[in-house]
């Protein structure tokens, strides 16, 4: 931490995921590559205007993940456009896909970032696999109507 954020009481965004009580003179606490990398999800679908995105923090509640975006397209067209700009996003801050399934033809698409799930659904598909119901236990962080 630099001296002049020291003195002014002001934290970096390395603080965000943690309490300032951890930290120890010199040290910092990494970033939560799951938590910027959800970020970035819900921010590209947002400027694709995706309906109804959901960040939940399933952390201790899942031991495949951290992290689950929840969003539902409006068409096939829209939903495959809102998959690839979240993989270009991601790919461009150097967050690698480990695993996709489904595609826009079939009305749900799933990116697996290890750390950060990607829900993409059709209205239908949200509406039927109702993601939200299955883990009630996890935080919400972020609700964009």
């Amino acid at each position: 931490m630099k001296n002049s954020e020291k003195d002014s009481g002001s934290t970096s965004a390395e603080l965000e995921i943690g309490h300032a009580s951890d930290l120890k003179e010199g040290n910092v606490l990494p970033i939560d590559q799951g938590r910027s990398a959800s970020d970035l999800a819900v921010e590209s679908a947002e400027n694709l205007q995706a309906e109804n995105i959901h960040l939940l923090d399933v952390r201790g509640l899942s031991d495949f993940t951290d992290y689950f975006v929840i969003l539902t397209a409006t068409s096939s067209r829209h939903l495959r456009a809102v998959a690839s700009d979240i993989e270009f996003s991601l790919k461009s801050e150097g967050h690698v896909i480990h695993h996709k399934e489904g595609d826009h033809t079939s009305g749900w698409t799933l990116l697996d970032y290890g750390n950060l799930i990607v829900h993409l659904f059709a209205p239908e598909y949200r509406e039927f696999y109702d993601l939200e119901s299955a883990w009630t236990e996890a935080k919400t962080l972020r609700i964009i109507q």
